[in-house]
């Protein structure tokens, strides 16, 4: 599935190499991109089972802004908090 980055309340989400930051276009042009209905999507499903032992850590693009991996494990508790979701 091809990134599209139009809908400012979509999440996209990529896996990159440990140490690697995104560069320009990244989230369009990534063969994997996950693009997910919103943020909190986005997160569940990078931080959901913990990262997987690969070597690689997740991004996710919302609108302009970037969420850098530890941002993310971060805002996984404010998540489950908002849905009500218990694990």
């Amino acid at each position: 599935m091809r990134a599209q980055t139009s809908d400012v309340t979509t999440g996209i989400l990529i896996w990159l190499p440990d140490e690697a930051w995104p560069k320009s276009g990244d989230f369009r042009r990534n063969p994997s991109a996950e693009v997910l209905s919103s943020f909190a999507e986005a997160v569940e499903r990078a931080v959901g089972n913990g990262y997987p032992d690969s070597g690689r850590l997740p991004w996710i693009k919302v609108g302009s802004k970037t969420f850098h991996p530890d941002q993310i494990r971060s805002a996984r508790t404010t998540v489950i908090d908002v849905m009500g979701r218990n694990r």
